[in-house]
């Protein structure tokens, strides 16, 4: 249980979810305990019935009076989450989710449904999920990339995975595509931010940047912890994490020394 605290400034008639509560006097500190939860709350002046207060109160362990808490989900509780929705929860960071016919899913303070599924915050953005489709918002809610991908993975230096028509590339935290998806595969960067690439059968190696350190022309590419390998048919060469050309393939073998 928690408790809403109501304080007018005229006497009212209360009503809490359409259903008449009581009467309210001015200036008078009235404090009800309610189970956690959000709701409408209406104060209809005794004098004049125009004279209206709609605010929306929400409940959960803090104490909220009602000029903090002034409409700003008035359209929300009364058009939407009365008649729409089957369970309403907390609102966080401009969401609010809500479960209708056993499905969860999240609307925005104007009511409108606007994703299935929400990803936990990274620096100030999110990664969202409509119609099982992908995107990002920041915590204002406005759209940095549609939901138009198969998959985002999660970010990694403000890069992450993305996937589209089966195809890998990758995205910034700005939603803007370093790399185009079109890659068979990407695999997990490594501690040194570098992933290796696969384009049909062909695999080359990339880093965070998107910067390609190896063309995706190679049969076998593997990582060791300080030099990336590349295999040509039964040759072997050493690169190093920049890209750069140690040794190139044309050796069966290469063993690395301290």
């Amino acid at each position: 249980m928690a408790e809403i605290i109501l304080h007018t400034d005229i006497d009212c008639y209360v009503y809490i979810d359409t259903e008449f509560y009581g009467i309210i006097i001015a200036n008078t500190e009235h404090i009800s305990n309610f189970p956690i939860g959000a709701y409408w709350v209406e104060c209809v002046s005794v004098e004049c019935e125009k004279d209206k207060c709609n605010f929306d109160m929400r409940i959960d362990d803090t104490q909220h009076y009602q000029k903090e808490y002034n409409i700003f989900l008035k359209n929300v509780r009364y058009n939407r989450l009365i008649q729409g929705y089957d369970k309403v929860g907390e609102e966080k960071e401009g969401f609010i989710s809500v479960l209708k016919d056993g499905k969860p899913g999240y609307i925005n303070s104007l009511g409108e449904y606007v994703f299935d599924y929400m990803y936990p915050s990274y620096n100030s953005i999110k990664i969202v999920v409509r119609d099982s489709k992908f995107g990002i918002v920041d915590v204002y809610g406005n759209i940095i990339a549609d939901c138009q991908y198969d998959y985002i993975s999660s970010f990694k230096n403000n890069i992450a995975k993305c996937i589209k028509d089966e195809k890998f590339g990758l995205i910034t935290s700005l939603g803007y595509e370093i790399i185009t998806p079109s890659y068979t595969w990407i695999t997990s960067f490594n501690e040194n931010g570098i992933a290796i690439t696969q384009e049909g059968v062909k695999y080359g190696a990339i880093n965070l940047d998107g910067k390609k350190l190896l063309p995706p022309i190679y049969d076998k590419v593997i990582f060791s912890e300080r030099y990336i390998y590349a295999y040509t048919k039964d040759m072997v060469g050493l690169y190093a994490f920049s890209g750069e050309c140690v040794i190139v393939p044309k050796y069966n073998k290469i063993s690395e020394h301290s």
